[in-house]
């Protein structure tokens, strides 16, 4: 492969320029002027930072509605009628703290085999009590029973 030569403004090749561009930049002195190293001495010399225009903060309307939330806040005013939180929380609390009462109250309805199957179970029951509150009656209370009902 045969290279170019291309000749360029320090005469030669573009390899060489790189090379003096190189050295150049690496040889080059740092000012070391003392004025330049110190810091600065007043608020003179020191450059002033500006303050940012902001148009809405400049606006009457926005700058009146700030001020009405300031003394709603003050006052204790909630903004657009609306409850705090707290009190919102509190009230769903209650309300279904009521709503489950209310479920634990009233049974369901119940469907028609379900209400005959409780009437028989209370007829069960009524009939075991009468049994054990025979079983309990003393010997005498008994026999009188057992003649009284012939």
């Amino acid at each position: 492969m045969n290279m170019m030569h291309v000749e360029n403004e320090y005469g030669g090749n573009r390899k060489d320029a790189a090379e003096t561009a190189f050295k150049e930049f690496h040889n080059r002195t740092i000012p070391t002027d003392s004025k330049l190293l110190q810091p600065a001495a007043n608020d003179d010399e020191l450059i002033q930072a500006k303050k940012v225009a902001n148009p809405v903060m400049q606006s009457k309307q926005h700058r009146s509605v700030q001020q009405e939330m300031k003394v709603n806040s003050k006052l204790g005013i909630s903004p657009l009628g609306q409850k705090s939180e707290l009190t919102r929380v509190f009230q769903d609390r209650k309300r279904e703290k009521n709503h489950q009462e209310r479920k634990a109250s009233s049974p369901p309805p119940k469907s028609e085999f379900e209400q005959l199957i409780s009437k028989r179970r209370e007829g069960l029951e009524e009939l075991e009590k009468k049994k054990v509150e025979e079983d309990n009656l003393p010997e005498f209370m008994k026999v009188k029973n057992r003649l009284g009902s012939k």
